[in-house]
């Protein structure tokens, strides 16, 4: 009988999923630039340097927000790809950073000014080349920085000690399925009535 292998941390990867319209020619025309960063770098990176990896991706029919959410607060460690300098990413990051919880920073060679906030942290940047000659050296760089980003967290979030934060936010119950549709519908509602009233 074989004993059962110990279960490795998580990490979860927040990241643009789609390339915005405007930015497409700067990644080759590549509209699924991101699902090839995340399928042939992230998630082996992520893998090589001992973590199970959750993709952003949201499953079946779960709430996508509720998801996310559900794997800020849950994750051993968020890898964060502040590419593109998407906003819902940037959101993720502040809640994970309002948990107080590790987080590894990366972008892309495209990407050369971050918020300042984020540009005082130690953040990797890779190439947004996915050239099968340099990949495996991409594979490994990023691997070793998680190993290291997690390392130098310690279990915290290092923006605390550089944004002065003392409060740290506790995670609520998570809302049922019927509270999270109830609260789709009054807000889908409350746009509809912005829209009568402004049309």
């Amino acid at each position: 009988m074989s004993e059962k292998e110990p279960t490795r941390p998580k990490c979860f990867i927040i990241m643009p999923i789609s390339v915005r319209e405007d930015l497409v020619a700067g990644y080759n025309g590549d509209k699924e630039h991101f699902g090839h960063v995340l399928r042939f770098l992230f998630t082996p990176a992520v893998d090589k340097a001992g973590y199970d990896p959750i993709q952003p991706q949201a499953k079946g029919s779960e709430m996508i927000h509720g998801e996310i959410i559900a794997n800020l607060q849950s994750a051993d460690l968020v890898l964060c790809d502040m590419s593109a300098l998407n906003a819902n990413v940037f959101m993720e990051l502040g809640i994970r950073t309002s948990l107080n919880k590790p987080v590894c920073l990366v972008r892309d060679d495209k990407t050369p000014v971050v918020p300042f906030d984020a540009i005082m942290l130690n953040h990797h940047m890779y190439r947004s080349m996915l050239d099968p000659w340099g990949l495996e050296r991409e594979v490994q760089t990023l691997a070793d920085h998680i190993v290291t980003s997690a390392k130098t967290c310690a279990g915290t979030n290092p923006l605390w000690k550089y944004l002065g934060l003392t409060a740290q936010a506790s995670a609520l119950p998570s809302p049922s399925r019927e509270e999270m549709l109830a609260l789709i519908k009054e807000s889908e509602q409350r746009q509809l009535a912005m829209s009568i009233a402004f049309s």
